[in-house]
């Protein structure tokens, strides 16, 4: 067990040091940096500073965007944290470029800029995708309330719309009031039918509690 006065001897070599001072110790740690970047797959394999810095990424995005429902956290969670490893990645790949202008014939340092690129980059499109999905998922919410109403106050039916009913491909930008009445009968008649068929299945099923040997 290290003793106190090793503890804090510890302690001020870790205050001395600043990193990396050379261009070499630069670029492995640059490379560290890419490889820890794309072996990410959670904001809990970084150290808690950068934990941290993540949280208040998020809460200050949460509070931007809004979501309101379980599939619209699901990819609100995806984008954040795609879209936060791009914004690192970025930074590491300028790192890397420097460095491979200022050394144009090494081709580690060419290497380490491409791979940099390549990361930030495939972090940047799972971030669109991610982000594509949760809007068409708030968008569906959002509908559902239009189509909810329709159905309640001009149908006159108890049926209830599912927050995430795929309803965005259901409206054109044009004659809402049109379209809303038309997904609204649709909402309308596909639970209908659910309700039939559960009433049909609950009639088909035979009944325990009868005698076999009843004509009844």
């Amino acid at each position: 067990m290290a003793t106190a006065q090793q503890i804090n001897a510890n302690r001020e070599n870790a205050q001395a040091s600043t990193g990396p001072i050379s261009p070499e110790g630069k670029q492995t740690s640059s490379e560290n940096a890419i490889r820890h970047g794309r072996s990410a797959a959670s904001i809990n394999s970084f150290p808690i500073e950068v934990r941290s810095e993540y949280s208040d990424f998020r809460d200050n995005l949460e509070a931007e965007m809004l979501p309101g429902s379980s599939n619209e956290v699901l990819y609100f969670d995806q984008y954040v944290f795609a879209h936060f490893m791009a914004v690192r990645c970025r930074s590491i790949e300028m790192c890397a470029m420097q460095s491979a202008v200022a050394k144009p014939a090494d081709e580690q340092a060419l290497k380490s800029w491409k791979s940099a690129t390549r990361f930030a980059n495939n972090h940047a499109r799972a971030a669109e995708k991610a982000l594509a999905n949760f809007r068409t998922f708030q968008s569906d919410r959002y509908n559902a309330v239009l189509v909810q109403d329709e159905i309640t106050h001009e149908l006159n039916s108890d049926v209830t719309v599912p927050i995430s009913a795929p309803l965005t491909g259901l409206l054109r930008p044009t004659a809402r009031q049109h379209d809303n009445k038309q997904a609204a009968l649709c909402v309308v008649y596909a639970e209908m039918g659910r309700r039939k068929r559960q009433q049909d299945e609950l009639q088909n099923e035979p009944n325990l509690n009868q005698d076999p040997d009843s004509n009844e």
